[in-house]
């Protein structure tokens, strides 16, 4: 009787280890899409996902779905992000305080599902775009045909319209990077280091409108609309002696 206890006792506890083995490689395929997560690398960090999902029935976890939908919106699958999202908030009790972040990934998936359709639209000449009141500047045509580029403070002195351009840039890129508080990026499991596009208007007044970002996930596009809002008022463009507003859209580089 005592043998078969003892052997009773041996067996379970061999099927305890041989558990744990297999949840702790199943927790390490997490920690590698994790990683490739970390380095950009979203096809990888989605396949392996997939493989944890399945050996671990992650589809009832909540975190576990939404990290899934962080790496759909980076991989540019807007819609299926978006749907994803919403699925997860519609299961979420009221008073659950994932439910803020969800809201804002809804909104996020759709404003770059409308930013790449927007991308789409073909150009205008200036002509035409002048009877609108707002040039797009998405070309150098454009921008050198104006009196006065926009003018970041600090950028006055620039040669030319190009050059005073570029400056708008670099000063733009600077004021996100030095400002972007970049504990976020670690709770979120980025790098420091991240492409950014902005896309937003510079009004008569000099005002910055309709600022938009986009890159790679919900909260860092915030963060940077967050730092724009806060940006100096610039100098507007100006065209036949009168201002003008004009739509920026370029990238910057986080660093």
């Amino acid at each position: 009787m005592k043998n078969f206890i003892c052997i009773s006792i041996l067996c379970l506890s061999l099927f305890q280890s041989c558990f744990a083995q297999s949840a702790n490689a199943d927790s390490k395929l997490i920690r590698r899409s994790k990683k490739a997560y970390s380095q950009l690398d979203w096809k990888k960090a989605e396949r392996l996902f997939k493989k944890a999902r399945e050996r671990e029935n992650l589809e009832d976890d909540v975190s576990s779905q939404i990290y899934y939908a962080n790496i759909l919106f980076a991989k540019k699958d807007y819609e299926k992000s978006r749907n994803l999202y919403h699925s997860i908030l519609s299961n979420l009790a009221a008073n659950d305080d994932k439910r803020s972040f969800l809201q804002q990934g809804i909104s996020r998936s759709q404003k770059n599902i409308e930013y790449q359709r927007k991308l789409k639209e073909p150009r205008l000449d200036i002509e035409k775009e002048l009877k609108s009141g707002i040039i797009k500047l998405d070309s150098y045509d454009k921008i050198t045909s104006l009196d006065q580029m926009v003018v970041y403070p600090g950028c006055e002195s620039s040669a030319d319209q190009k050059a005073t351009d570029r400056c708008l840039h670099y000063y733009l890129n600077d004021l996100i990077s030095y400002n972007f508080r970049k504990n976020i990026l670690t709770d979120l499991g980025l790098p420091t280091s991240l492409v950014m596009y902005l896309d937003f208007k510079v009004m008569t007044d000099g005002v910055l409108k309709d600022i938009e970002v986009y890159s790679v996930h919900p909260t860092v596009e915030l963060e940077a609309i967050r730092i724009l809002k806060g940006a100096p008022k610039l100098e507007p463009a100006v065209i036949s002696g009168k201002p003008i507003a004009v739509l920026e859209n370029f990238h910057v580089h986080l660093y």
